[in-house]
């Protein structure tokens, strides 16, 4: 059986469609709806020539586009390449030059600084997260809204390449990191495995052109949890989602933990929901598991590759 990551989606719609997939900020949409987003997107982007192989670039905060197009492009073979938006222009430059992509969605975040190198980019499509896009893109909403919502053809999975993710480049030029379908898929089963007291509601608050973040979407919709997605990282607002979603668990770094107890009145905020916090990219002190467990979090810390494993019941 071929593995497709676009087909996680679509049968996770058809056992559950009518469960919520998806917050963020005021926008909510079950299973059903998030899988007709990610068709719309995919029929989308067939009429604009994107094919098996072809890259899609995305340059954006957290936006819930993300997962209409990590799901829409697998639907159809194409590949989704995420763009660290806290690059300079001619960093991005490079990266979107050295994998071509056809067509480029960003944010309206990022008008100027696209507009500022398109002309010496491959890209032959813009397309705009943005109610008022500039004359020389498209309108991701029109876009959307006017493309079919049934399934397309599905094509390619497997070994072919769904995602590229580029390097920090700390010792040269980035470089583009092929993850494929295969990848996804048994990290999901790996994490489903390792996670299986994470409860139901997932918070994302690190950045989705990141594997720390975007890494474990499609695990998410394989078990059918429910996302909480943080469009760029406010450490109240982090917080204030835990008490008013129950978050059950998210994903972190140490700083990250470290930041959040900066906030005013850190040990008054409710953790009771919390059951996991997954830990990742470098070693987690015992006094900061300390402060946590004092501050009434008491859960679960499990790092990717088992070296600490904070139970703070």
């Amino acid at each position: 059986m071929k593995v497709n990551i676009g087909e996680l989606l679509m049968k996770r719609a058809l056992i559950t469609p009518d469960r919520e997939a998806l917050v963020c900020e005021d926008i909510r949409v079950t299973f059903l709806e998030m899988n007709e987003r990610a068709n719309r997107l995919a029929n989308a982007m067939r009429n604009l020539g994107i094919g098996h192989g072809d890259r899609v670039s995305m340059l954006a905060f957290n936006e819930p586009e993300y997962y209409d197009m990590l799901f829409g492009l697998g639907k159809i073979g194409a590949i989704l390449v995420p763009i660290n938006y806290r690059l300079a222009g001619p960093e991005m430059q490079f990266i979107l030059s050295d994998c071509e992509p056809k067509v480029m969605v960003f944010g309206q975040e990022y008008v100027e600084i696209v507009d500022s190198i398109r002309k010496d980019l491959p890209v032959k499509d813009y397309i705009a997260i943005s109610n008022d896009p500039p004359e020389w893109a498209m309108s991701y909403k029109v876009l959307i809204d006017e493309s079919k919502k049934e399934e397309p053809e599905i094509t390619g999975g497997d070994d072919d390449t769904l995602t590229i993710l580029y390097t920090s480049g700390t010792t040269g030029r980035p470089k583009g990191a092929e993850l494929t379908h295969l990848n996804f898929f048994w990290a999901s089963v790996n994490g489903a495995a390792t996670l299986m007291g994470a409860g139901d509601t997932i918070m994302v608050a690190l950045p989705l052109f990141h594997v720390g973040a975007l890494g474990g979407v499609p695990m998410y919709i394989h078990r059918g949890l429910r996302t909480v997605l943080l469009k760029s990282l406010d450490p109240k607002r982090f917080l204030e989602l835990i008490e008013e979603e129950k978050v059950t668990a998210f994903g972190s770094v140490p700083a990250l933990l470290d930041f959040l107890k900066l906030v005013p009145n850190f040990e008054k905020y409710d953790w009771v929901s919390v059951k996991v916090i997954l830990v990742y990219a470098a070693p987690v002190p015992v006094t900061l598991i300390k402060e946590y467990n004092e501050a009434g979090c008491r859960t679960s810390a499990l790092r990717y590759d088992g070296v600490l494993h904070w139970n703070g019941s």
